[in-house]
């Protein structure tokens, strides 16, 4: 889990700096692009272009911080997809940490719990007598 973490914590970072460089643009292109779809796919091109930008020349590489074999230039694209997204990204990852693996851990830490529960001592064993 901590790899996971030390993978993913410098894609996430980068994925805020390209979320924060878009807010600022958005107030730009609202007074310039009256067309609501050009300018999302404007900010969308100008996030994606960031994010490539920030991938290749930041030298970050998910695919390979997470131990996958991979090209290096496809890691370089995937990694610029996924930091384009900025807190989507981590947003997406959090609901599925919360959804899927937070229920499974609780309930295998208390089943856990329950079974040493359930196990008799040495001296419990020897102090039973069936009637």
């Amino acid at each position: 889990m901590d790899d996971l973490i030390k993978a993913l914590t410098v894609p996430f970072v980068a994925g805020l700096v390209v979320q924060r460089v878009v807010e600022i643009l958005d107030t730009y292109t609202t007074a310039k692009i009256a067309n609501s779809n050009l300018k999302k796919f404007v900010i969308g091109v100008v996030s994606l272009i960031l994010g490539w930008l920030l991938a290749r020349y930041g030298h970050i590489q998910i695919f390979s911080a997470l131990k996958w074999q991979m090209d290096a230039s496809l890691d370089v694209f995937a990694s610029g997809i996924f930091i384009s997204g900025g807190s989507a990204s981590l947003s997406a990852i959090s609901v599925a940490c919360v959804v899927v693996v937070a229920p499974i851990w609780i309930v295998a830490h208390y089943l856990t719990r329950w079974r040493r529960s359930r196990k008799l001592s040495a001296a419990d064993e020897r102090s039973w007598r069936p009637t």
